[in-house]
């Protein structure tokens, strides 16, 4: 007589357990993988897709700028003074008077004996003097009007030379103008120019 099979005996819980266990993880292990493979190809497609950045384009240094030139501006300098003449610069010389009734007449001559030119102005500081041994006769300054024996200015190169005049007009005169009816006697008499400050040798002549 055939026997009869027995039922397949039952697992214990724990087995099943375990094996729910497995199945769980390997379900978690397969999604896991599953995740990154679609993050991987979305990540990789993304990068593909993505434009290269255009490199910025590298700054030129701007050239350096030529140093200017220096510009010198040039100043002309002011021309100097014309110095006054003095007795370095100019000589004066009385010559042999013409001797008339009505004036005695000297002619006077001007060398410039320096070595830059220099001004001469007959109109200031200029005198002529008249005496007789040690009497005073006559001089150009006593009275206004016979003040400017000359009225001329000189601009002298060195060696220059400029000729005039002066003239005593034969009478006599006082400080402050004073008159008198004293004429002049026959006589050697002695003349001496001053012209601007600058006195010529004194000049002996003879009136009759």
């Amino acid at each position: 007589m055939d026997q009869v099979p027995q039922a397949p005996r039952r697992l214990p819980p724990e087995v099943y357990r375990r094996r729910r266990i497995v199945v769980a993880f390997a379900l978690i292990v397969i999604v896991a993988v599953t995740w990154l493979a679609i993050r991987a190809i979305t990540s990789s497609g993304a990068d593909t897709a993505a434009p290269s950045a255009t490199p910025s384009p590298t700054a030129t240094a701007a050239p350096s700028a030529s140093p200017s030139p220096t510009v010198t501006t040039s100043t002309s300098a002011e021309p100097a003074a014309i110095a006054d003449c003095t007795a370095t610069d100019v000589a004066v010389a009385l010559g042999t008077p013409d001797v008339s009734a009505d004036a005695v007449t000297f002619p006077v001559t001007l060398t410039q004996i320096g070595t830059v030119e220099c001004l001469l102005d007959g109109t200031v500081d200029t005198s002529l003097l008249i005496t007789s041994g040690d009497t005073r006769v006559w001089m150009s300054t006593d009275c206004d009007a016979t003040a400017a024996i000359l009225d001329t200015s000189w601009l002298l190169q060195p060696g220059a030379e400029e000729t005039t005049s002066v003239a005593w007009p034969r009478e006599w005169s006082f400080e402050g103008c004073g008159s008198s009816n004293d004429v002049p006697q026959p006589g050697y008499y002695y003349a001496e120019l001053t012209v601007q400050g600058i006195t010529a040798e004194r000049l002996q002549f003879q009136i009759g």
